[in-house]
């Protein structure tokens, strides 16, 4: 093993490839590798066409018919290509894979073998407290610790030789433990794929994403306009612009041609398939990334992922796997970091992997509206991974990947700001929380795994794995998020600058270097002292995690799959439908919040009062009728109590068509039979009252 960069760049440059047996992953493994790449190609093509559908508003069901051939032929060609090119290296092109330098070098010459871990150990209790009193200090100290140890790795490992003719597949050991490893690995993903077909969590956010698959499905048509409040009546609450993500227009189109709702195809046949892909491009990226113990990291990676439901790695996974943002960031940037470090290490078919980048970066544009800001993280990481390695190959890379956001970001720059009006940052404490977790064991782990990534992953990768991190840890510096803000207009959204960094994949990639490095140590005070605090970590974990499916993040299991809507939601809202099947009241409907969010999600052919609360200070309405939606939600969340006088008004301003309230909600339920001057009907759980209700009294009245 090597300890000297210097004398790893002589070496480099000096001795020729040496062949030997090739080490390649098993053919299954390549065809599922293949048949993601050309699921992303197919992807990207469907996002071209879903754009010229867009402008020039047609219908979207016949190109989505045409598509889904398109996408097998593409998946079929990218496992043929991998399994070939497996077979190719395995034959004639393999060389040895070159041999992970290990750790950074503990002495130079001149100095004594005591300084250089004296002042880690310095440097790390320093970050250490200040992550633990991140409280009483702010989180400025620690993410300007962790961010100059960063970069100080960084600057350290700037000379180990990053283009070294490796094999043209990850480094996976021929033989029956490559298979053994596989099969684990792929029953693990395929039980990520059970576990988030039985997780309900419902999301607010589907009120916009699964509402739009929801209208292209029933109109065929993707929206230029606002679909949540109104048939397109308003302008978007983000103020207009075009919608470029493809993604739900694709679920719609294809719910059309089933002849299903769209919440069955995006909750019921989207989420198992799309959890099953988050989990192979973790499972991807580790095993092109890990020095050792690959299956190890993959294991330790996943369990983080599971118990982290309160912060960002947890968040945008499983339980809300289907939305485009968590798809581009669990899915497609782990894919992305795998093709980057391929060029990076000088892998084969350079024209290929640029190719399969450009398509990355049009399907990233399909899956967000934020891939403008998100890719130029990914990208910028890359290029400055490239500058200190000195790689045209990575560079070109980065650059291919970057051409479909930044149209897109010109395009974005030319309409509204995508944060909506008065866009204001996430403050650095908060966003510090969503990146590495409110809890201090999870602030100390998330915060080590990305200083040490650098050091967790195999050396010819190590420059682009440690500049995603410090990509990541740099956002959160003072100002960042604002100058964003001004930029961009990001706003509320500006965070997703951190979401380059693939934080469970470091944790497995650090925890299993620790495993690997107590194995070598053998039985030693130091490995005891390893042992104590890895297993006090992962106990401490365990301890104050929070479950994907625990009730205190709103989740629960399932014994069969179901929509992500809260519980009997789905129910009432389609006893609601058919009660109001023949009737000509047209206006919106006024029901329990939850009712009213399950309802967008369900159909188009019916409007809420209000979607979710969230959007009220953006819509594009005269203030008056905010004002009474406004009034009227406070009314059935008990924050107000209205006279009957005023509840009518509110109705009536609204042309409200159907209003219902909890059939054990006593004072509401007299309130608004004394509003609409009517006998309430009992539908379901709710007493509901048809519309439209009668002018109102003249006399004034005032709240009681």
């Amino acid at each position: 093993m090597t300890t000297d960069p210097e004398h790893d760049d002589a070496t480099a440059a000096s001795d020729p490839p040496r062949p030997a047996a090739a080490a390649r992953a098993p053919l299954a493994t390549r065809l599922v590798d293949g048949g993601c790449d050309g699921l992303i190609v197919a992807f990207a093509l469907w996002t071209l066409t879903y754009e010229v559908v867009l402008a020039a508003r047609g219908s979207a069901f016949v190109p989505a018919a045409v598509w889904i051939g398109v996408a097998i032929v593409a998946i079929g060609l990218g496992a043929r290509r991998e399994a070939r090119a497996g077979g190719v290296a395995a034959a004639a092109e393999a060389r040895e894979p070159v041999e992970d330098d290990g750790p950074l070098p503990a002495t130079t010459p001149g100095r004594p073998r005591w300084l250089v871990p004296a002042l880690a150990g310095v440097y790390v209790a320093v970050l250490a407290i200040a992550v633990i009193a991140r409280g009483s200090l702010g989180v400025e100290p620690a993410v300007v610790l962790a961010v100059a140890g960063s970069i100080l790795l960084l600057w350290n490992r700037r000379r180990t030789p990053a283009a070294t003719t490796v094999t043209a597949q990850d480094p996976i050991p021929d033989g029956s433990w490559a298979r053994v490893e596989q099969a684990v690995a792929g029953a693990i993903c395929l039980g990520l794929g059970v576990l988030a077909s039985l997780l309900v969590r419902p999301d607010a956010d589907d009120v916009f994403y699964v509402n739009r698959g929801t209208w292209v499905a029933e109109h065929g048509v993707p929206a230029l306009r606002d679909t949540m409040f109104g048939p397109e009546t308003l302008d978007s609450i983000y103020g207009g612009g075009l919608p470029l993500s493809s993604i739900e227009t694709l679920f719609g189109a294809l719910a059309d041609l089933a002849g299903v709702r769209n919440g069955a195809v995006t909750y019921l046949w989207a989420v198992p398939f799309l959890a099953f892909l988050l989990g192979w491009a973790l499972w991807r990226l580790i095993r092109a990334w890990a020095p050792a113990l690959p299956l190890a990291a993959f294991a330790i990676a996943v369990g983080y992922l599971l118990i982290s439901a309160q912060h960002v790695v947890g968040n945008y996974s499983i339980g809300r796997i289907w939305q485009g943002k968590v798809i581009a960031t669990c899915v497609l940037i782990p894919i992305v970091l795998v093709h980057l470090g391929r060029l990076l290490e000088g892998r084969d078919h350079d024209r290929y992997r640029y190719g399969l980048l450009l398509a990355a970066g049009i399907a990233f544009v399909g899956l967000t509206s934020a891939a403008p800001l998100m890719a130029m993280s990914v990208a910028g990481a890359a290029l400055v991974a490239a500058a200190l390695a000195r790689s045209a190959r990575l560079a070109l890379g980065a650059v291919a990947f970057l051409v479909g956001p930044l149209v897109a970001g010109v395009v974005v720059a030319l309409g509204p700001a995508v944060g909506g009006e008065a866009p204001i940052p996430m403050p650095r404490a908060q966003a510090f929380a969503v990146l590495v977790g409110p809890h201090t064991a999870f602030a100390l782990v998330g915060i080590a795994a990305l200083v040490g990534a650098v050091l967790a992953v195999r050396a010819q990768v190590a420059l682009l794995a440690g500049c995603c991190a410090l990509a990541a840890l740099a956002a959160l510096l003072p100002g960042v998020f604002d100058l964003v803000n001004v930029v961009t207009g990001a706003g509320p959204v500006a965070w997703r600058l951190f979401l380059v960094a693939p934080l469970a994949a470091f944790v497995g990639l650090l925890g299993a270097r620790a495993i690997s490095w107590l194995g070598e140590v053998g039985p030693s005070r130091a490995a005891m002292a390893g042992i104590a605090v890895v297993a006090g970590a992962a106990t401490a974990l365990a301890l104050v995690g929070t479950p994907q499916w625990s009730a205190s993040v709103g989740a629960r299991l399932t014994a069969s799959p179901q929509w992500k809507l809260p519980p009997d939601a789905f129910d009432d809202v389609a006893l609601l439908m058919d009660r109001m099947e023949h009737e000509t009241a047209a206006g919106p409907w006024m029901l329990p919040p939850e009712l009213m969010s399950a309802l967008n999600i369900y159909t188009t052919e019916r409007f809420p009062v209000v979607p979710r609360q969230f959007y009220l200070s953006n819509v594009p309405e005269a203030d008056e009728l905010t004002e009474s939606r406004v009034r009227l939600y406070r009314t059935w969340t008990g924050q107000r109590r209205p006279s009957p006088k005023l509840l009518r008004a509110d109705l009536i301003a609204l042309d409200v068509g159907l209003a219902c309230v909890p059939d054990d909600a006593e004072g509401l339920t007299e309130r608004l039979e004394q509003a609409v001057k009517a006998d309430l009907e009992q539908v379901g759980p709710m007493l509901c009252h048809v519309g439209p209700t009668l002018d109102p009294d003249t006399d004034p009245d005032t709240d009681s």
